[in-house]
């Protein structure tokens, strides 16, 4: 993995943690590179949320796109089902 490609993974996970309340390291591992690139360069998979948040995973993922300050190199955050795609 590139040092880009991992610094970015890192600030995503930092902010997803720190608006969700989740712990970082379960927020980093579930970072991932989305199977369909016209989805974006990173995906979180909101169901993490779902049980701290009290909302359809789907709904967190929005949530997260709205709320969620975006890191440096990161031009948009779209919800695509129950993933934030960034």
């Amino acid at each position: 993995m590139s040092s880009i490609v991992f610094k970015i993974r890192k600030e995503l996970a930092q902010g997803i943690s720190s608006i969700s309340g989740v712990e970082f390291e379960k927020i980093i591992q579930a970072v991932e590179r989305p199977k369909n690139t016209e989805h974006g360069d990173f995906a979180f998979p909101a169901f993490l949320l779902a049980k701290t948040w009290g909302l359809p995973p789907a709904a967190c993922a929005e949530r997260l796109c709205r709320e969620m300050p975006l890191p440096s190199g990161v031009e948009a955050a779209k919800a695509i089902g129950p993933f934030a795609n960034f």
